[in-house]
């Protein structure tokens, strides 16, 4: 039984022998065994048949090392040597001499040429990407410059091999379209960034004919007839004189640009020319016969969005003395605070046109605290007022001598004057529309009248003024004075004419016009004394209240009433409509006296010589004479 054992053991240790069945042992059981030709039985990847690869081994056990290797790579002729091959190959493990890794040389002969290669301004491929010249680096950045200032536009910026006509090689420019405007320019008053570089500041620059100056006067010495002189922000100090030319002074907003005479002497003198100042606060002239502006001797002057302030004047025209000979025209333009101690502390005038514009606040010893104009024509708008103003005379607001005042809807309101005209003073003057509210008098608290003839008042509201003494709304001291289409309301007056009070003259026309709650001692509505005629056609009388006299009082030779009304008046005494005094005739034709509301108490008429009343009604016509009625 051992015996038997020990043969089976020997048999199964018996291994195969390789493909030939031969006995030799397999050591890296790669199938093969030294006999059977494997030349290094250690390594499994190693024995005949065995793919050669590119490992320094005979990995096919063929005797040869790395001879037609699977994994061999494809290597490039490099003629050139540049590193980079053209079209001809070589499959290789290890480069070959005279060959490169990498293909794509489109000019083997050439080594600067190659896709490795810097593209370059010089008509070729330098790179092999089939286009010539494109992204070279050695290609500049140019920006066209369309002004021609040589200074490009930024966001025309392109890099190019050659430079086009008109484009320079930076683009710094912010307005390529402005030749005045790039970096190498100068900083103008101009409101424009002429060098580009917003953190220069155009403040306290003055500027005309493209150069700055060093101060005002400097400048517009330097300007020529008709030229501009720009004014930045800042204020600027001294005396300013235009001589002999047409100019234009511009500052940058009456807020920040500011000329200041610190009470030295007047502020601008204007020798003939016209000027045109704008944008600008004028202050602190003081001056013997103006204060901030002398434009006696100029052709014509225009301030506009101007502030023209504390200005004085030991005579007229503490604010602007405007041409003699010449148009002078105010638009949105704010005169206040000025003095003159004589006449038109804010403005002194022939022919003056005043649009958008504020005339408040001033003082003038004499007349015209406002505005005085002599011998010409004024003009203002709705847009304008005159308010605030007072003259120790007459014509708290405005005084006009010999001259034609247009006020469409002009608010003219809280002026005062010390004797006549608080809201205004005309002598020998026509004075149509305006509205004079809340101003204040002795005589005239609205509006007061005066000369020797053709005056007159159309088309004006007068309403809530009060007067000290008489013509709460209105005072005539004139012949042949005429009121038309005036509305004359809610007027106080302490002695005579609540309305309107007339003293003396040789006639008096009131036409179309209203007459409306005025109160006064004497004369509520209506106050005549002393007048040789007068007549009132076509108008409403209402609503007046007084002691004697409610609607009117009259000491006048005749008083003529031609249609209209005489309703609500109430006195206290006497003549709730009419108070006639001695020696007046009265002739009624077709006027409203009232009927039970709206009639006038305590009566229609009183005859003071006849010492008796009367009533009427409606349509009434009748007359009166120192008998009666």
């Amino acid at each position: 039984m051992t015996l038997l054992l020990a043969l089976f053991l020997t048999a199964c240790d018996t291994k195969a022998t390789g493909p030939a069945g031969g006995s030799a042992a397999d050591a890296d059981s790669d199938g093969f065994s030294a006999d059977d030709g494997d030349c290094d039985d250690a390594d499994a990847a190693v024995f005949p048949g065995a793919a050669e690869l590119c490992n320094g081994a005979d990995d096919d056990c063929d005797g040869t090392i790395d001879e037609d290797a699977t994994d061999t790579a494809t290597f490039y002729a490099d003629g050139d040597g540049d590193g980079y091959g053209g079209a001809d190959t070589t499959d290789a493990c290890t480069l070959p001499d005279g060959h490169a890794s990498e293909g794509g040389d489109c000019d083997d002969t050439d080594a600067s040429v190659s896709p490795g290669a810097a593209e370059l301004c010089n008509g070729a491929d330098d790179d092999c990407d089939g286009t010539i010249d494109k992204d070279a680096t050695d290609a500049v950045v140019v920006y066209d410059d369309g002004d021609g200032d040589g200074h490009g536009a930024p966001e025309t910026g392109r890099a190019v091999c050659t430079a086009d006509d008109g484009t320079v090689e930076n683009g710094d420019d912010c307005d390529d379209t402005d030749a005045d405007v790039s970096p190498s320019a100068t900083e103008l008053c101009n409101g424009i960034d002429d060098d580009c570089d917003p953190t220069v500041s155009e403040d306290g620059l003055i500027t005309t004919g493209g150069a700055n100056h060093s101060d005002l006067q400097a400048a517009i010495d330097a300007a020529g007839d008709g030229d501009t002189v720009d004014i930045c922000a800042g204020t600027h100090r001294g005396l300013f004189r235009v001589r002999s030319k047409d100019l234009t002074l511009q500052g940058r907003g009456a807020e920040t640009t500011i000329l200041d005479g610190e009470r030295q002497n007047t502020l601008l003198v204007v020798f003939d020319g016209a000027v045109t100042l704008s944008g600008l606060t004028l202050q602190g002239g003081f001056g013997f016969t103006a204060g901030n502006i002398d434009a006696r001797r100029a052709t014509g002057l225009t301030v506009e969005d101007c502030v023209v302030t504390a200005g004085e004047s030991d005579e007229d025209g503490g604010g602007i003395y405007g041409p003699d000979s010449g148009l002078m025209t105010l638009r949105g333009t704010s005169v206040t605070g000025n003095i003159a101690f004589e006449s038109g502390a804010g403005v002194f005038a022939t022919d003056l046109v005043v649009e958008d514009s504020d005339i408040s606040d001033n003082v003038a010893g004499y007349r015209g605290g406002g505005l005085c104009v002599e011998g010409g024509s004024l003009e203002m708008d709705a847009k304008s007022s005159v308010s605030g103003n007072s003259a120790d005379y007459e014509g708290g607001g405005l005084f006009a001598l010999q001259a034609v005042v247009e006020l469409d809807d002009t608010p003219v309101s809280d002026n005062t004057a010390v004797d006549r005209g608080g809201g205004a003073a005309l002598q020998d003057s026509l004075l149509d529309g305006g509205t004079f509210d809340g101003n204040s008098a002795s005589s005239g608290g609205g509006v007061y009248l005066t000369g020797s003839a053709g005056g007159g008042l159309s088309g004006a509201t007068v309403t809530d003024n009060t007067a000290t003494a008489s013509g709460g709304g209105v005072y005539i001291d004139s012949d042949d004075m005429e009121l038309d289409a005036v509305d004359i309301t809610g007027n106080t007056a302490t002695i005579y004419g609540g309305g309107v009070s007339v003293d003396g003259g040789a006639g008096l026309l009131i036409g179309s016009s209203t007459i409306d709650g005025n109160d006064a001692q004497i004369g509520g509505g209506i106050a005549l004394d002393q007048v040789n005629s007068a007549s009132i056609e076509g108008s409403d009388i209402s609503d007046n209240t007084a002691d004697f006299g409610a609607a009117a009082y009259a000491d006048a030779a005749r008083l003529t009433l031609d249609g209209g009304s005489v309703t609500g008046n109430a006195a206290s005494y006497e003549g709730g409509g009419l108070y006639l005094d001695t020696g007046v005739e009265l002739e009624v034709y077709g006027v409203d006296f009232g009927t039970g509301s709206s009639d006038n108490s305590p009566e229609d008429v009183y005859a003071q010589e006849a010492d008796a009343s009367y009533s009427y009604g409606s349509a009434a016509t009748f007359g009166c004479d120192g008998r009666g009625c």
